[in-house]
């Protein structure tokens, strides 16, 4: 009898050693994944918002080459300043497409309009055909 107690004890003993160790392994794993698997997906919205960034700044390079090549004209008054406001002009589409692509997939923008990116392009050609008609009476410098 003391040695069947002994043993039931014994064998208690080795669970409590062998399965407490082993649950709580399970249990810091499980932890472990979902902290990885949170920072993979930061990682993925850290690299979307990086590339959102960069279209950002092309997209401003465009809408500054267009300015220059604007003021160019309005300035000297010939065509061969246009030739960056021409050239940007026919890649802001693209990169206006793109940046909302980009944009699309944040869960921020799902309910801004679909029609945005034409008015935003009328908004700038309106600015800066009113800023020619606001500076068309000045005297023109000549080169």
């Amino acid at each position: 009898m003391l040695l069947q107690s002994r043993q039931s004890q014994f064998r208690r003993n080795l669970r409590r050693v062998i399965v407490l160790p082993i649950a709580l392994l399970l249990l810091l794993s499980g932890v472990s994944i979902g902290q990885i698997t949170r920072l993979l997906s930061a990682l993925q919205w850290v690299e979307h918002t990086n590339e959102v960034i960069a279209q950002v700044n092309q997209t401003q390079k465009l809408l500054l080459d267009m300015e220059t090549g604007f003021r160019g004209y309005l300035l000297v008054g010939q065509q061969e300043f246009l030739e960056p406001y021409e050239r940007a002009n026919t890649q802001l589409d693209t990169q206006l497409d793109q940046l909302s692509q980009l944009r699309s997939c944040t869960s921020v923008s799902k309910g801004l309009p679909k029609k945005e990116k034409s008015e935003r392009k009328g908004v700038i050609k309106i600015q800066l055909n009113g800023y020619g008609n606001h500076c068309s009476t000045r005297p023109r410098i000549s080169v």
